[in-house]
């Protein structure tokens, strides 16, 4: 089933085609990972399927809502976890969380499983100034959970973090989409986690997506990336 789709996305800065007639769809419980070097499009497309940008399309829906016809429908399923910090850094990451499930509409029920579920039980009542950046990339992650979203954006969710935390956030996402049949769409420079976290790779050059390939126990993205990139 296809969770979001995408047709004809094109969006443009003055004369300078930012997205080029973008072509995509991505199914339930994919974890597909958005390639491509600064200035590629990448955060461009993010920015335009969450509605944060104006933008021209003949289709772009989230489990069948256009996110311009029936954007509210459409955001209750599709969450962006950004690589800015969106948190109150003199609260508790608890109170961070409840104040976000308020604004959500929801209750307090469930955001001690979902405290653990991302692995911050033992420091959610401390102030998130004393967090590391991968503690609060963490915390993202528990605010995107909040909605039970059918799929994650997330925009460059490695950056900054040790081995430790990537290793962690690499087997977060697998539980997730496997658990939940959570769908990920993921912008990200580091190609060494993506090879072993991603089922599928969209490449992009210049605004275009220039390859579109399913991961396999074979598969050197590497060796795809620098020929597409060339």
């Amino acid at each position: 089933m296809s969770i979001m789709q995408i047709s004809s996305l094109t969006k443009k800065y003055g004369s300078r085609l930012a997205l080029n007639n973008i072509n995509l769809q991505v199914e339930s419980g994919e974890i597909v990972g958005l390639l491509g070097s600064n200035g590629a499009g990448k955060t461009t497309m993010l920015k335009c399927i969450m509605g944060m940008l104006p933008c021209s399309f003949e289709q772009l829906t989230v489990r069948g809502n256009c996110i311009k016809q029936s954007f509210h429908l459409a955001m209750q399923d599709i969450v962006l976890m950004s690589d800015k910090n969106m948190f109150y850094e003199h609260l508790s990451g608890f109170d961070n969380l409840y104040f976000f499930a308020k604004m959500y509409g929801k209750t307090k029920d469930n955001l001690y499983k979902i405290v653990e579920q991302v692995g911050l039980k033992d420091r959610i009542k401390d102030k998130v100034r004393s967090y590391s950046l991968g503690m609060t990339q963490r915390l993202s992650l528990a605010r995107c959970l909040l909605i039970s979203p059918k799929i994650i954006i997330m925009d460059e969710p490695f950056n900054g973090i040790d081995i430790v935390g990537v290793d962690f956030m690499i087997k977060t996402i697998r539980e997730i989409s496997q658990k939940d049949n959570t769908s990920f769409f993921i912008s990200s420079h580091n190609l060494a986690e993506m090879q072993g976290l991603c089922t599928r790779f969209v490449l992009m050059k210049e605004g275009n997506i220039v390859g579109d390939v399913q991961n396999t126990d074979v598969l050197d993205i590497k060796s795809i990336y620098l020929e597409k990139m060339g």
